[in-house]
């Protein structure tokens, strides 16, 4: 099924040619009057069995009455729909950070003890460190 609008020119067209109101039309289609202005404005679209109903009781043609182009309400303000910045992307960031940081420093051989800063002996178990440690080649300046 596709969805049907109302082209509001060309009803309002047909509407004075036949001498109606959308009261009357309203009454013939047993639709709510409110209801009813919203679906002969354009802004809301009409189900397929109104379609038949203004063809065949009430003369209306077909071909120009239908759009399939939905008329825009200046009346009622516009939704923009963002999306919404989920917390969680921005914790993904900081464990990012967190686990490159923690690549980039070293950790004692015998504990697995992290360490920080270039040093020769481990601070947790006193064993001797790697010469490469020692040298501070994988642990980045902090400046």
């Amino acid at each position: 099924m596709t969805t049907s609008y109302i082209n509001p020119k060309e009803f309002d067209r047909q509407l004075t040619e036949k001498k109606l109101t959308l009261k009357d039309v309203a009454e013939i289609l047993t639709l709510e009057i409110n209801h009813a202005k919203d679906i002969f404005a354009g802004y809301k679209s009409i189900p397929e069995i109104e379609i038949l109903k203004l063809h065949e009781l009430m003369g209306f043609v077909y071909l120009d009455l239908i759009t399939s182009e939905k008329t825009i309400n200046e009346n009622k303000p516009i939704k923009i729909v963002r999306p919404k910045k989920h917390s969680s992307n921005n914790n993904h960031s900081i464990l990012k950070n967190t686990y490159l940081d923690i690549d980039e420093k070293a950790s004692c051989e015998k504990c697995n003890f992290l360490i920080n800063n270039p040093v020769n002996y481990c601070p947790n178990c006193g064993e001797l460190l790697p010469q490469l440690i020692r040298d501070d080649k994988t642990i980045p300046n902090e400046k």
